[in-house]
């Protein structure tokens, strides 16, 4: 039987006039077939023919039969309504175009409609292209002609009448082009009765299509902290602070293959000698390509002369892709098989078709993150709403916290997704005021009294540990002249004697009776000194440990926290910017024969400034 046999192969995109017309005009969102989503018909052929697959349908309810036969793939919904898709019918006459209801619809335009055979070979419609043309202008569906049936109260368009295919699976290619561009969307649909039959002593063949969809994704997570991954303050007050947490969704790869194998059937008593060769999918794809993987020159056995089962031969193949076919349509594979019987008709071909197949929604690649997570985040507040599940792309949160502590606290805040451990964590230092310091007032009181004396050995050793190893003229070296009568400073009587803070009496190095005639001078007239004496004592006393309490409670000042320095002592008393106070106290009284006796040099003020917030708790901590 030859290829093109008995059927006319009419030229396509072209119009030989509309004759006579009957028009008629019903208000629908679209015909059935697909979404056109173009608006530019003179474009490319993506803008021509849109986004989404073409389709056809049953119109069960058509009085005339055939023309009124259930979807074979539509399931038992089949006998009581037509399904939106249809791709398997009993009969030609039961193939119908019609409306979708989801369908965004054709833009405004004319069409023309045509079957094919698989791979495009022959145009099975049997008419003219004016019989087969309508047009969409505002939603408004025309048609003009007399050729084909139309059911008014349901907007279908009978494609029948159309020559049986070629093709031994009953395949058929529906064609939906644009008159003005001759850009076509198809989609494949198969017809039970008409099939045709191979004619004695041909041989028969089939192939297999096995779709496949592989993703690779991956994900990525980040968080900051105002536009930071980390970030430090040093004030005395709260601190708010804007989190961002984001996180990306990458495809690396998102594969479409498609492979299978033509089997090629021979009943005859001599083996015989076929070519196969593939011819791709219908409808194309773009960017697809169908190659054997072996040759296709194939030696078909003859006949089993004992058992009759025919002999075989088959060749694989395979069709990549480079652009993603469309999961809506539904495709089918062809290929031909030529062979020459020896019965002088010269070589023939078999047309051959897959069953129809869609390509399935993507499975992932066993190295793949998932599609959707779930996002946790350690420290956000419940109003933030974490954990965030069923995340499936590309998203971020932000929200807010305030922070205030004493001293130094760093708050790690860590962002994951759970499912592959990925995390993004932010650090922020919050340094506050200092804590655990107590007044000159509070020493110089019952309670500060009762607490030294109660722990006097521990506080001297606290206070001679700051204090140079050998005094001359040096801080604290001689009780202040405030407390003599005749005011004589320095005077050897007084002196403070390190080796004597613990001894009571009248011994006037004694602790608790030294620190209230320190206090009791101290004053910041003059050069200072004495305000300096008084407000570095008070510190000394603040850092020292104090196993026994009293009612009124003990300092907790810890002579390790660091406090920022000002400019002042940085170059007076070479410290650093942010030093701890037990550096402080022992700088301040190693250099204290260089700045006392006066203000010049910017280290007494300074430091009477910093001694006294330290005791207030109000120096600003650092790390």
């Amino acid at each position: 039987m030859s290829r093109n046999s008995g059927v006319q192969d009419q030229p396509r995109g072209s119009n030989k006039g509309p004759g006579k017309r009957l028009t008629t005009i019903i208000a629908v969102a679209a015909l059935a077939v697909g979404s056109f989503v173009a608006t530019n018909l003179a474009s490319t052929a993506a803008d021509a023919v849109g986004a989404s697959a073409i389709s056809s349908t049953t119109n069960i309810h058509w009085p005339d039969s055939p023309g009124n036969g259930s979807c074979l793939n539509g399931g038992p919904g089949a006998l009581i309504d037509d399904p939106t898709n249809c791709n398997s019918y009993t009969d030609k006459e039961d193939v119908w175009l019609s409306g979708l209801s989801d369908s965004t619809g054709l833009p405004d335009g004319s069409y023309y409609f045509e079957v094919r055979t698989p791979g495009g070979a022959l145009v099975l419609s049997a008419d003219s292209i004016a019989e087969r043309t309508f047009s969409i202008s505002g939603g408004a569906f025309a048609y003009s002609g007399f050729a084909h049936a139309f059911d008014l109260p349901t907007g279908k368009l009978q494609i029948a009448p159309f020559a049986d295919t070629t093709n031994h699976g009953g395949v058929y290619i529906l064609a939906i082009c644009s008159v003005i561009t001759g850009l076509c969307k198809k989609d494949a649909f198969k017809v039970k009765n008409g099939t045709p039959t191979t004619s004695a002593g041909a041989p028969s063949a089939e192939k297999t299509a096995v779709p496949t969809h592989v993703r690779k994704v991956h994900w990525g997570i980040t968080k900051l902290v105002d536009g930071q991954t980390s970030e430090a303050f040093n004030q005395s007050g709260p601190a708010t602070l804007n989190y961002t947490v984001a996180v990306t969704k990458t495809v690396d790869y998102d594969t479409y293959g498609l492979t299978g194998t033509i089997t090629v059937t021979n009943t005859n008593p001599s083996p015989l000698d076929v070519t196969v060769a593939e011819t791709g999918l219908d409808p194309d794809v773009t960017g697809s390509s169908c190659l054997l993987d072996a040759s296709g020159a194939l030696t078909v056995p003859a006949q089993d002369p004992n058992n009759h089962d025919p002999g075989t031969a088959s060749v694989d193949y395979t069709c990549t892709f480079t652009d993603a076919p469309d999961p809506a349509a539904s495709y089918t594979n062809t290929a031909t098989v030529t062979y020459d019987l020896g019965l002088g008709d010269g070589q023939q071909v078999l047309d051959v078709a897959s069953d129809l197949f869609q390509f399935p929604a993507a499975t992932l690649s066993d190295d793949s993150a998932p599609e959707t997570i779930t996002v946790t985040d350690t420290n956000a507040p419940a109003a933030a709403g974490f954990p965030k599940t069923g995340v499936s792309g590309d998203a971020s949160w932000t929200y807010t916290q305030t922070v205030f502590n004493n001293n130094c606290q760093t708050y790690p805040n860590t962002a994951t997704i759970v499912e592959t451990s990925q995390s993004a964590s932010t650090s922020v230092v919050f340094c506050g005021p200092n804590n655990g310091g107590l007044t000159m007032g509070w020493w110089q009181n019952k309670n500060g009294q009762a607490l030294l004396k109660n722990n006097v050995a521990a506080a001297c050793s606290t206070v001679n540990g700051y204090l140079p190893a050998a005094f001359t003229h040096g801080a604290l070296t001689y009780l202040p002249d405030a407390y003599t009568a005749n005011k004589s400073f320095p005077n050897a009587t007084y002196q403070y004697v390190a080796a004597n803070c613990t001894s009571g009496g009248s011994n006037k190095s004694y602790l608790p009776t030294f620190d209230l005639n320190v206090f009791a001078a101290a004053n910041a007239a003059g050069t200072g000194t004495l305000m300096v004496e008084g407000q570095w004592l008070t510190t000394a006393l603040d850092t020292a440990p104090y196993a026994v309490s009293t009612s009124a409670g003990k300092p907790t000042l810890s002579a390790g926290q660091k406090v920022q320095i000002p400019g002042a002592l940085q170059s007076g008393l070479a410290l650093a910017p942010c030093a701890t106070i037990g550096n402080l106290l022992a700088s301040a009284a190693s250099q204290y024969p260089v700045y006392s006796g006066s203000k010049s040099l910017g280290v007494t003020p300074a430091l009477i400034t910093l001694l006294n917030a330290i005791n207030n708790n109000q120096a600003i901590t650092c790390v």
